[in-house]
């Protein structure tokens, strides 16, 4: 059995308000970017997509506002020109990307997840396995989000069985 209804019962925990077909589409792409014996890089992937970009579909797509109208920040890392920075659901800078090219990215949440999973790995690989370092890495220093990750990742593992559980009640369909 795949991690799919574990990720979607994570994703549905963290953005609670977003429509089942799209929790079940991201929850998709990200099992598919992870191998079987992964779950943990999935839990950090949901954490990722939560503090960069909300799960938004705006940002999924690229079609970013030049600021976001309530936390006054650039959204999807604008230069000072509003052209994005960063790119996708996981907010992937263009050292991230590959051989894609943004706009792929921008089109493809699957690729997306694929090169996030890529780059999340190679941050993990850098941190001598510990997630919570790797946070910090991927997203290039300490910041509030990063603690708010680390929090969403630990309870996340912590509440796999019930996750696990809801999982299963919500993807009887799948």
């Amino acid at each position: 059995m795949s991690s799919a209804h574990i990720i979607a019962a994570a994703i549905a925990w963290s953005a609670p308000n977003l429509p089942n077909e799209t929790v079940a589409r991201y929850a998709i792409d990200i099992d598919n970017a992870i191998e079987e014996d992964e779950l943990p890089l999935g839990f950090a992937m949901v954490a990722n997509a939560k503090w960069e970009s909300n799960f938004r579909h705006e940002i999924e797509t690229c079609q970013c506002p030049r600021v976001d109208p309530v936390s006054r920040r650039r959204e999807c890392d604008s230069d000072k020109h509003g052209r994005p920075t960063a790119f996708g659901l996981f907010q992937l800078k263009a050292d991230r990307l590959g051989p894609y090219t943004p706009a792929q990215v921008c089109a493809s949440n699957a690729l997306s997840a694929e090169r996030a999973a890529v780059t999340m790995r190679e941050k993990l690989k850098a941190a001598g396995g510990r997630y919570w370092k790797a946070f910090t890495l991927y997203v290039g220093g300490e910041s509030l989000s990063v603690v708010g990750r680390r929090k969403d990742f630990d309870w996340m593992r912590s509440n796999r069985a019930a996750l696990a559980e809801k999982g299963e009640a919500m993807c009887q369909d799948w």
